[in-house]
C-alpha cells in the first residue's frame, strides 16, 4: 500500500498550473505551452526549438526548473536578493581588512616613534 504523506507531489494538481499559450521557463528557457493533454506537454522555446514531455516524467526530471511567468519572476528577484547580500559581505570583508591593515600600519609606525 502506497500512503502519501502531506507533502506528496501531486501530478494532477500540479497539471492544473499549465495551459496551452502559457509562457513557461524550463531550463532556463523562455517557451510557450502548444500542446499538452493527460499525458503529454510539448514546449517551443522563443529559439524555435520543440521539446515534449511525458508529464511524470517532466517533474521527475525538472522537478522545479518548469516554471510560470510569476514563479520565474519570483526566481529571478531571489537570485538577485542573494547575489545582493554576497556583494554585501564581500563588502563588509574588504571594509574589515582594510581597517587590520591601517590598524597594523598604525601600530608599526608608533612603534617606530618609540625607537
Amino acid at each position: 500500500m502506497n500512503r502519501k504523506g502531506e507533502n506528496a507531489f501531486n501530478l494532477d494538481e500540479e497539471k492544473t498550473k499549465y495551459e496551452i499559450g502559457m509562457e513557461v521557463y524550463l531550463k532556463d528557457k523562455a517557451g510557450e505551452i502548444i500542446f499538452m493533454n493527460d499525458h503529454y506537454i510539448t514546449i517551443k522555446y522563443d529559439d524555435g526549438i520543440k521539446e515534449s514531455f511525458i508529464w511524470h516524467e517532466l517533474f521527475a526530471k525538472y522537478e522545479h526548473l518548469l516554471l510560470t511567468p510569476e514563479e520565474q519572476a519570483e526566481a529571478e528577484a531571489e537570485e538577485e536578493r542573494i547575489a545582493a547580500a554576497e556583494k554585501a559581505e564581500k563588502e563588509r570583508e574588504k571594509k574589515l581588512r582594510e581597517e587590520e591593515k591601517a590598524a597594523e600600519k598604525k601600530a608599526a609606525e608608533k612603534e617606530l616613534n618609540k625607537e
